[in-house]
């Protein structure tokens, strides 16, 4: 199950990203590539550079703006509550695609990924942390390319 929230409001969304189906693919896809964990549900909420400087500030003790931001509850979940949070700040990923010169939507699926991994336990503070995460991410980001657009 993934459940999708927009709180942003500074500007609209392109249409796709305020499909909760698509957020789905790419759940589902991270799920696949970490088959030995069980499917968790998550809820996937768009916010501003305001909400996630406040949540990066409580709970990590950063005063500044960060990307994406994942909460993990619990491994059993029911349709009324997640396993785990992924918040993510539109503006930094808006900012992000023009620096990197890639598209809204691939930044997106590139944070879903990112969080939804750190949700089934993934880390990248090791470097052979960040070495197994960033290949997985890879992969995952390669097996949904046709379901970006």
């Amino acid at each position: 199950m993934v459940r999708l929230s927009i709180e942003y409001t500074q500007g609209g969304l392109p249409p796709l990203l305020s499909r909760q189906t698509w957020y789905r693919k790419i759940i589902v896809a991270v799920q696949r590539h970490v088959s030995k964990k069980d499917p968790m549900a998550f809820a996937v909420v768009l916010v501003d550079d305001v909400k996630i400087k406040e949540l990066h500030t409580s709970y990590l003790g950063r005063r500044r703006i960060t990307d994406v931001l994942s909460f993990f509850y619990s491994a059993e979940s029911t349709d009324d509550t997640a396993s785990g949070e992924i918040f993510i700040s539109v503006p930094q990923a808006l900012r992000q695609a023009k620096r990197y010169r890639t598209t809204i939507e691939k930044e997106m699926a590139r944070l879903v990924i990112h969080g939804a991994l750190h949700v089934y336990g993934y880390d990248h503070m090791k470097t052979q942390e960040r070495t197994v995460m960033m290949s997985l991410s890879k992969k995952i980001m390669k097996s949904i390319e046709g379901d970006l657009v």
